[in-house]
């Protein structure tokens, strides 16, 4: 699975640190796993499809999936060379794989300004991914998740239908759990006026709040302390854990098909929010009081020698919408 990362990654933009792009994309694929049980599933259950990913950022998991979406499929074992009638067969079949690959389009939605993000801004990443080979199957759309599936013209025409609605890593961005349940039950309600047999799947990841390794401790309370004092822009604004997720989806029709972990994914996730979590102390005598308890956590287990911050399990799960 790293040689399909390392082709993936391939086509983001030139990063400071190309080997995090590469754990960033080799994540994304264990994700895929989870969701449809082996790699070979994922790119099998993915090509030609069209997927809606709500909460796109700088294109981490886009690339992965525009890359199996329109991935071509393995052809046939061809006819020996020299027969010319087996060419022209030849001929045929990749124009069908073409064609169906063509078919495959992520719609990478997210409201972040496009100056957002570091060391690369979010229009920086998708203009580099518009740019690549990539850059025919992902179509980027600016504009809040709830208002594109209610007030666009896209969703509303007719022949317009997906296959896959995904979240990933996206949950923890929202504004609050309240917005989440208007965008689950606004999702709930477009999904539930497609045709039935052409219904989204509702595919979901997100940080699972447990550790398999102590390393990770540091990393679950450092979430804690930055969602207690959210940031406008912050990378961690509602912590929703997965007994939560399944709860307020299944509230809204949809039922749990698979759920699975990804345990101590090798990211800087964790050292990531450790940073922000750490220039909150600037600023310690304004925050709420869970937010110092958090922080007192934190300082706590730094001097315990933990300055070394691994990250918690991911958590994964399909949903399919009820009747």
């Amino acid at each position: 699975m790293e040689t399909l990362a390392r082709s993936i990654a391939a086509h983001a933009p030139t990063h400071p640190s190309q080997a995090q792009v590469l754990s960033q994309t080799l994540h994304r694929l264990n994700i895929l796993t989870r969701w449809f049980g082996s790699i070979e599933a994922a790119r099998a259950g993915l090509r030609g499809k069209r997927v809606l990913e709500i909460g796109c950022g700088q294109g981490d998991m886009t690339a992965v999936l525009a890359h199996l979406v329109a991935e071509p499929s393995a052809l046939s074992a061809s006819s020996p060379a020299d027969d010319d009638d087996d060419d022209d067969d030849d001929d045929d079949d990749d124009d069908a794989t073409a064609n169906q690959a063509a078919a495959g389009k992520v719609f990478a939605l997210d409201t972040a300004p496009l100056s957002y993000g570091s060391p690369l801004t979010l229009g920086e990443c998708q203009d580099g991914l518009t740019n690549s080979a990539l850059g025919h199957a992902i179509q980027w759309i600016q504009m809040d998740p709830i208002d594109y599936l209610t007030k666009s013209e896209a969703t509303r025409r007719e022949d317009f239908r997906l296959d896959f609605v995904v979240f990933a890593h996206s949950l923890f961005y929202m504004e609050s759990e309240g917005y989440l349940m208007r965008l689950l039950q606004s999702l709930g309600s477009w999904v539930q006026d497609q045709d039935r047999d052409k219904r989204p799947q509702l595919l979901v990841a997100e940080w699972g709040m447990r550790t398999s390794v102590p390393a990770a401790d540091l990393h679950i309370v450092v979430v804690q302390a930055l969602a207690a004092d959210t940031a406008p822009c912050g990378n961690v604004r509602t912590i929703v854990t997965p007994e939560r997720i399944k709860q307020l989806v299944s509230e809204r029709g949809w039922r749990v098909e698979r759920e699975d972990w990804v345990v101590s994914p090798r990211l800087d996730d964790g050292a990531w929010e450790l940073s922000a979590a750490k220039k909150m102390q600037g600023r310690r005598e304004g925050l709420s009081e869970a937010a110092r308890k958090h922080l007192d956590q934190m300082l706590q287990l730094l001097v315990q020698g933990q300055e070394k911050v691994a990250c918690m399990d991911a958590w994964t799960g399909v949903f399919s919408l009820g009747e």
